[in-house]
């Protein structure tokens, strides 16, 4: 998986693994050691390269905090199986899911559609990595 590029450095603590780790326990939710690894890199940072397939997608990579808060809603609306890792504009979060039918693919939760639940959840990517390899900066798409 190519490294991204970081405009948007936070001066605070976002998160860590071990945080990760805490969530996933507190959600029963495995999440992928190569996913992991990768996204404790960018907690809370804004990236240049936001475009997949020439479309822009997110504004910045979740904190830790902020992924219990939406992983809290998801269960609240009944939504089981997609954990959160970015966020756009407006709003919608980018998950990697975790259900066995889809698991690894990107889908962004777009809870202000009009749908309820798993209605909100659009496919984005066949996996993480697809999706971040094809991230490509605004200035080049």
């Amino acid at each position: 998986m190519k490294d991204l590029t970081i405009i948007s450095l936070s001066n605070k603590i976002v998160g860590s693994l071990e945080e990760l780790n805490e969530l996933g326990t507190e959600f029963n939710i495995d999440l992928p050691q190569e996913f992991k690894s990768f996204i404790v890199k960018y907690l809370g940072m804004s990236v240049k390269e936001t475009y997949y397939q020439g479309v822009p997608q997110f504004k910045q990579f979740l904190k830790v905090s902020s992924i219990g808060k939406i992983l809290a809603g998801h269960r609240y609306y009944g939504v089981e199986g997609y954990f959160p890792f970015a966020i756009d504009s407006g709003g919608w979060d980018y998950n990697i899911s975790l259900r066995p039918e889809t698991y690894g693919q990107v889908w962004v939760n777009k809870w202000d559609n009009g749908g309820v639940g798993e209605e909100c959840f659009h496919f984005v990517a066949n996996s993480f990595e697809e999706f971040i390899d094809g991230l490509e900066p605004e200035e080049d798409v």
